[in-house]
């Protein structure tokens, strides 16, 4: 940048060279106080974004006299010297923009250092960014957020532990099939069931609703089923903790739930045991 005579950047210079921006397409920038090598502003923009504020801060101050950002700008012109830019990510789209500077807005809120002398602004975000609900915390915090807690079944389901299948899967339509088949059912048990869910660690993982049984002869005469995954009942009841109905140790990898059971810790109808086990 060339300074004028007050120590500003010329507008003609905040301006990035003949295909500089379209190369970078959406970037994080950082302003740094050349005063104590802090930075005090996080963006996100394409273009010429970056140099905006320091456009804006040549201006006359007006209703944004306030502004915290501007008026560490204009501080540091009034120095004569300039506030220092830097792209700490370029190359992204606009949603991998927005969750870079929401990450880097979080770690300077929690472990940045600021400048201790009195006028010389720290970060002056107003908000964390896009994306503030998965940003920085405690482990603490996100283990009492997400760990998994009792859930009150409602429905006519059939709990099943899958296969060991379940582990190798890379894909939902292999966890899918990890859990659909072959078990030892009876007709009359599974006819009383509209879903089924699957049991990973004593945690509901996934639900389908399902369409229909088939019995394998080859498989000894137990069952699999076919359905679809259901949205609402997922939303119901995966990271649902089950370990008391399917305890993580239990030899019997099916349960059968129903608020029309009495049975508290649901009913185990018969071996349920998978084959090939």
């Amino acid at each position: 940048m060339n300074p004028t005579g007050n120590g500003a950047p010329s507008a003609e210079s905040m301006v990035f060279g003949p295909g500089v921006a379209e190369r970078l397409k959406f970037y994080v920038y950082l302003l740094i106080d050349p005063r104590t090598n802090l930075v005090f502003y996080v963006g996100k923009g394409r273009g010429n974004r970056a140099h905006a504020h320091a456009l804006e801060a040549l201006g006359e101050p007006g209703a944004d006299e306030a502004n915290l950002k501007l008026g560490t700008i204009r501080a540091i012109h009034a120095t004569g010297q300039q506030v220092r830019l830097e792209i700490l990510r370029h190359g992204m789209t606009e949603d991998e923009a927005l969750q870079v500077e929401s990450a880097a807005i979080d770690l300077l809120l929690r472990h940045g250092r600021f400048a201790a002398h009195e006028g010389l602004a720290s970060l002056s975000n107003l908000q964390r960014g896009h994306g503030a609900e998965l940003g920085i915390a405690s482990v603490e915090d996100l283990a009492a957020r997400y760990a998994a807690k009792p859930v009150v079944i409602e429905d006519a389901l059939i709990l099943i532990r899958p296969s060991t299948l379940w582990g190798q899967a890379k894909s939902d339509e292999e966890r899918y099939e990890a859990t659909r088949k072959w078990w030892k059912v009876s007709v009359a048990s599974r006819a009383g069931v509209t879903h089924a869910a699957a049991v990973v660690d004593g945690i509901i993982r996934m639900v389908w609703k399902i369409d229909r049984w088939e019995v394998n002869a080859a498989e000894g005469g137990r069952a699999g089923f076919s359905g679809s995954r259901d949205p609402q009942m997922e939303e119901r009841y995966v990271w649902g903790d089950v370990s008391r109905l399917l305890p993580l140790g239990a030899q019997n990898p099916i349960r059968y739930v129903a608020p029309s059971r009495t049975a508290p810790s649901g009913v185990a109808v018969d071996e349920g045991d998978v084959a090939g086990r």
